[in-house]
């Protein structure tokens, strides 16, 4: 399930980009240890993967929220205005186990259409072997460039 969702780290970034916290279907959990000299519950400084849930609510200081492939899918626009006015469009491939996202420009001019075309000024380009990781990397990217999420 792990690479379906953000890392604790990933998710920590996206929130400070401004991705909202509510727009996360899991959340990462702490896990506690009961400390009898204390009489207290102590954070063992592990998390665990769950699904997210009205309770949470209740310990939302020390609940991460983990954002799903579904989550970051939503949130990217097919099609965006970069801030010099250029219009791009985004492509997800996948080749055997290698998943590719994109967002280009197709160049003045070109009719060309099909992947990898020649037509096709490149803004983001990114591989990889985890899904999740694509998504991540193309939502900060866009956040960067000051482009709107869906969201």
């Amino acid at each position: 399930m792990t690479n379906q969702v953000t890392s604790i780290e990933q998710s920590k970034r996206l929130l400070e980009l401004g991705v909202p916290a509510e727009k996360a279907s899991m959340v990462w959990c702490p896990m506690y240890r009961f400390d009898v000299e204390t009489k207290q519950f102590i954070h063992i400084g592990e998390y665990d993967l769950c699904m997210k849930h009205k309770a949470y609510t209740v310990i939302k200081e020390d609940i991460i929220p983990a954002f799903t492939v579904a989550d970051l899918l939503g949130a990217l626009p097919s099609h965006c205005r970069m801030l010099d006015g250029a219009w791009l469009n985004m492509e997800i491939v996948r080749w055997e186990d290698i998943w590719r996202l994109s967002y280009f420009q197709m160049a003045s001019g070109s009719d060309e259409v099909l992947y990898g075309g020649a037509g096709r000024e490149y803004y983001f380009l990114v591989q990889s072997t985890r899904l999740i990781d694509l998504l991540y990397g193309a939502v900060e990217w866009l956040l960067s460039k000051k482009c709107k999420l869906k969201i």
